[in-house]
């Protein structure tokens, strides 16, 4: 009997599951960069003949295009036997995506759909609160004796916390 990674590695041979293992290449390139290299990239895919990384800082990716383009190109050539999928790659362009450009603080990235990982949005519910201005003064018209003894509760609450205010 076959072991998982067996298996898994030979779906990723199959045409149909091409990018699968273009996918795990990326990631194998990019886990084997120096890490002041590595930790600003957020991800890479391939288009054509050019290979693209998406950079979690805005200000870096000129640095990253001049500089560290090169140095990854001529690191994935050196290496063309452990990333075979890849090794056609002529070019390398870093790229700041529309998503975090989007939304300027950059809590909730979200990577193109195909390398989409989950991450739980957290929301902030802010509560605002206004003074009672109406001071438990109204006359009480209801004639249905559940809604009278409700508005009366509700009489009640202001008179009290218009009371608890003023102390």
């Amino acid at each position: 009997m076959k072991s998982s990674h067996t298996i898994i590695s030979l779906i990723k041979e199959k045409s149909q599951f091409q990018k699968i293992g273009v996918f795990d290449e990326i990631n194998k390139l990019i886990s084997s960069l120096p890490i002041q290299i590595r930790k600003y990239i957020a991800f890479g895919f391939q288009r054509g003949e050019n290979l693209y990384f998406a950079l979690k800082n805005p200000v870096i990716i000129q640095e990253y295009n001049t500089y560290h383009s090169s140095h990854i190109l001529h690191t994935l050539y050196a290496m063309k036997e452990f990333f075979p999928k890849i090794s056609k790659t002529k070019k390398i362009i870093f790229y700041y995506p529309k998503a975090l450009k989007e939304n300027t603080q950059g809590k909730y990235f979200k990577a193109r759909k195909n390398y989409a990982i989950y991450s739980e949005k957290i929301e902030i519910i802010y509560i605002q609160s206004f003074p009672e201005q109406a001071k438990g003064e109204f006359l009480n018209q209801a004639t249905h004796p559940k809604l009278y003894k409700l508005f009366e509760q509700i009489r009640k609450a202001i008179l009290q916390k218009c009371q608890s205010s003023k102390l």
